[in-house]
């Protein structure tokens, strides 16, 4: 039955049976919002909800085989790879990185795909659509930092929570900003818009950076500026987000989700800023912990799980009238 399932029913059946597995393993442990157990959950909610959900967007139209074929693997393999995660994390350090492995290979797959759409556009392309490819391209990074969190790896003496923290990063920053970004972009339109897409796309990498510099004994204020541009990105995110929520001719819960979305960017961003400037002594008891249960929390809700499900539902021809020449980006593929 699976076989003759569409790509996107298909997705959205991952999404669906993710969920499901995700409520039951989230009700077994009962985390506090302030442990790292709930960082684990938050970073599970993304590959077994939110990604199958993102890859429903993105349906592929190709004239070569090899990439359709290849677009079939990656909905295949996420679920199965998906829940092997979830085991992962039952399974102590060391054994459980084997489970990752899986989705890794998912993600190297995605990051083909996406090397490949922005190697066969060329330049000059519109940067929404690049965003969108970029996005495919980092999700392989936090698939590595999850294996090395699983392995208990400590790259650089990091301790196993950043480890933990970075994969999140990637899994929500590095994949579903981009592709929200970008496609809001391309509805939008203008100057904005672009510095939008290009400030998420230089932001997310430029974060991951600044917390390696501050870790090899660079100035923390190189960490500062890397959070304050990719919190001003998001800050951007959320305001064309705002924008497409104010449009009458979107259905109303379409509206009421980008809603969502720019309040909880709105919020989040606020916090990645403040707890940049750390080394001002901004809010000193804003800590880790209290990241994980505001920022992480919000992100994972009122960004990821809202932009998901309003993208799902936005009406796909005002997507083709906003970049009709990217029918491979923004079409269907059965």
């Amino acid at each position: 039955m699976l076989g003759n399932m569409r790509s996107k029913d298909l997705g959205l059946l991952f999404a669906l049976l993710g969920a499901t597995f995700w409520g039951a393993d989230a009700l077994r442990t009962r985390a506090s919002l302030f442990e790292t157990a709930w960082a684990v959950e938050l970073l599970l909610f993304s590959p077994l909800v939110l990604v199958p959900l993102a890859l429903r967007l993105f349906v592929e139209v190709e004239d070569q085989p090899r990439p359709k074929r290849l677009f079939g693997l990656v909905v295949a393999m996420q679920f199965p790879a998906a829940l092997l995660l979830l085991i992962a994390f039952w399974l102590p350090e060391g054994i459980g990185a084997f489970l990752t492995l899986p989705w890794l290979a998912m993600t190297g797959f995605m990051l083909l795909l996406g090397a490949r759409r922005i190697w066969v556009r060329g330049w000059p392309q519109p940067w929404g659509v690049l965003a969108q490819d970029v996005g495919w391209v980092f999700l392989v990074v936090g698939a590595g930092w999850l294996m090395l969190s699983r392995l208990g790896a400590r790259p650089l003496d990091f301790e196993p929570v950043i480890v933990l923290l970075t994969a999140i990063h990637f899994h929500y920053a590095g994949f579903l900003l981009p592709i929200f970004a970008g496609r809001a972009a391309l509805l939008v339109g203008g100057r904005l818009a672009d510095v939008t897409a290009i400030g998420v796309v230089v932001g997310v990498p430029l974060v991951a950076i600044g917390i390696t510099a501050t870790q090899v004994g660079l100035p923390v204020q190189f960490e500062f500026l890397a959070a304050a541009a990719l919190a001003g990105a998001g800050l951007l995110v959320a305001l064309l987000h705002l924008r497409l929520a104010m449009w009458d001719e979107l259905p109303g819960f379409v509206r009421l989700m980008f809603g969502f979305v720019s309040l909880s960017l709105t919020f989040s961003m606020a916090l990645a800023f403040a707890y940049g400037g750390r080394c001002f002594g901004w809010w000193p008891g804003l800590d880790i912990p209290w990241m994980r249960a505001l920022h992480g929390t919000v992100n994972a809700f009122g960004f990821g799980l809202a932009g998901c499900v309003g993208w799902n539902l936005f009406p796909r021809r005002r997507l083709l009238e906003a970049d009709p020449s990217d029918d491979d980006a923004l079409g269907e593929m059965d």
